[in-house]
């Protein structure tokens, strides 16, 4: 392996085999049992159950003949009553690793949540069986279905309270999102207890929150494990009017099931939206949203791959719980935003970039661009160089101090990043590969997404979409990029404690024929 060399000859520290994982905190579970129960009506858990038979067939994915499609319960309430007076002691690798899915598939309220972490109203799950019924697609009924997810915005800003059982650390993941979205958008938060249309953050049994403005106090969970800016980011994209981004009509474009993979039980997850009420607000699919479950989500067996993108790549970016530059622009145009600055103000924003509704003399720049007007690298960790004609091996290195960081803040520390600029003469391209990455996790984990740091290829025509992430040897000893242009982005990302990264660029010409030098990833992985 790569890596090995690199070690034996000192340039990459020799982890060993036993070496420490992050692990979720190990504090009290505190759920409010009776929010939790109330959650969910029948109506929902029956219209779920429905919904799951009809997408099971549709996808020739074979039924659990025991459960039928009724998800399995996870932990019932007087195992949740027990939990909640001790200690959760007993916690596997895959549990210090912030996967939604993951987290909720052990919760009691499983069975009633879509998608495995969205709250569904009576009318929302009517309408989802409505729509799949054969006969059911006239205008009018088109125009419902639009109607009736759209109409349901914080068009007066998203209110919020906390509940008794919300926590210092729940309140304070929760807070990260909020500020992410409030200062990316110009949608305004304001905290109050007494309004009647509001989002209540709570400790639940998991992650999970409504769809939209449902017109009354609505329950927002970061339960035990959740209490991250990634997962609270996610739960707020879903309350603000997100869905998931594999669930977007236009899915099967960039992303390939693998039915054979999928657990019946789960199969709501890969459950794809129609044109009629789903609006792409003409944006591209991109693989690094916050809003995308990872590659192995849903799967009957951990580190199977359910989905895998159609660009191979780009296996292990799905699923990253940190936000993308499309993030925050399409919500942007979902809640009108853009319309606050000019046209001309947009326009002065180079590279894709927008000029920012709170301030329309700045531009929100693509992740790899600052400055004023998205022309030069940001200001900050990185730097600009200049390619080689020959391979050249260059180390990014990015190492967090956390003295004094107590072990519950590990998951609360915002991800740092390294921008590098590789230039090469005009006419050219610029070509780089990695050679190896170390962070602070084990290799199982990286089968849902890069979700403690990765370095990432910006290399595509369009400049604003994700590029390609590279986060563990196990998946792609070596991976090789080419620009489409005289510029390449690296982009380095630690969401934890520390990314080490060897890579090696050069430049060759316009018509200089680059070798794809990879590691098969196979859709049965």
């Amino acid at each position: 392996m790569a890596w090995l060399y690199l070690c034996l000859v000192g340039l990459v520290p020799c982890l060993s085999l036993a070496s420490p994982v992050f692990t979720a905190n190990t504090k009290k579970i505190n759920v409010d049992l009776d929010q939790v129960r109330s959650l969910i009506s029948s109506r929902v858990k029956d219209g779920l159950h429905e919904l799951r038979s009809k997408l099971a067939a549709k996808n020739n994915v074979s039924l659990n003949e025991q459960s039928s499609v009724g998800l399995s319960p996870g932990r019932n309430f007087d195992q949740l009553k027990q939990e909640n007076q001790t200690t959760n002691e007993s916690q596997s690798e895959s549990e210090g690793i912030p996967s939604i899915p993951l987290i909720n598939s052990q919760s009691s309220i499983s069975e009633g949540l879509y998608q495995s972490d969205i709250i569904l109203t009576d009318d929302q799950i009517d309408q989802m069986l409505e729509n799949m019924e054969d006969g059911s697609n006239s205008t009018r009924q088109k125009r419902q279905a639009v109607n009736r997810y759209i109409a349901n915005l914080w068009t007066d800003g998203l209110v919020y309270s906390f509940a008794s059982s919300a926590n210092s650390l729940m309140k304070k993941a929760f807070l990260l999102g909020v500020d992410f979205w409030e200062s990316n958008t110009c949608i305004d938060f304001r905290e109050s207890n007494t309004a009647r249309d509001r989002v209540e953050l709570f400790s639940g049994d998991g992650c999970y929150s409504f769809i939209s403005k449902v017109g009354r106090k609505q329950e927002l969970s970061l339960g035990h494990g959740c209490e991250t800016y990634g997962v609270a980011t996610h739960e707020l994209g879903h309350a603000l009017g997100y869905f998931h981004t594999q669930s977007r009509h236009d899915r099967d474009k960039h992303i390939k099931l693998n039915t054979d993979n999928i657990d019946p039980e789960l199969i709501d997850q890969f459950d794809k939206q129609s044109k009629y009420t789903n609006d792409n607000l003409a944006e591209p699919y991109d693989y690094g949203g916050i809003m995308h479950y990872g590659a192995s989500s849903g799967s009957i067996q951990e580190g199977k791959f359910t989905m895998v993108p159609l660009k191979r790549q780009y296996i292990v970016t799905i699923g990253t719980p940190i936000p993308a530059f499309y993030d925050k622009k399409m919500m942007n145009i979902l809640y009108d935003c853009m319309e606050l600055c000019t046209k001309s103000d947009h326009k002065k924003c180079k590279n894709g970039g927008y000029a920012h509704p709170r301030n329309c003399a700045e531009c929100v720049c693509p992740d790899g661009y600052g400055g004023k007007n998205c022309t030069t690298r940001p200001d900050g960790c990185g730097n600009e160089i200049q390619a080689t004609s020959e391979w050249k091996l260059h180390k990014i290195s990015i190492r967090k101090d956390l003295s004094g960081v107590s072990t519950d803040d590990i998951y609360m520390l915002m991800p740092e990043e390294c921008i590098y600029w590789f230039r090469s003469p005009k006419g050219t391209k610029v070509q780089a590969r990695s050679y190896t990455i170390s962070t602070p996790s084990s290799d199982s984990a990286f089968a849902y997404g890069c979700m403690l740091g990765f370095v990432e290829f910006k290399s595509r025509a369009d400049p604003a979409v994700t590029g390609p992430r590279i986060c563990n040897d196990a998946y792609d000893p070596i991976r090789t990029f080419k620009s489409t242009k005289n510029l390449m982005i690296v982009r380095s990302v630690t969401t934890l404690s520390y990314l080490t990264a060897y890579i090696e660029v050069r430049y060759g010409m316009l018509s200089f024929s680059f070798l794809q030098q990879r590691t098969k990833v196979s859709d049965q992985a």
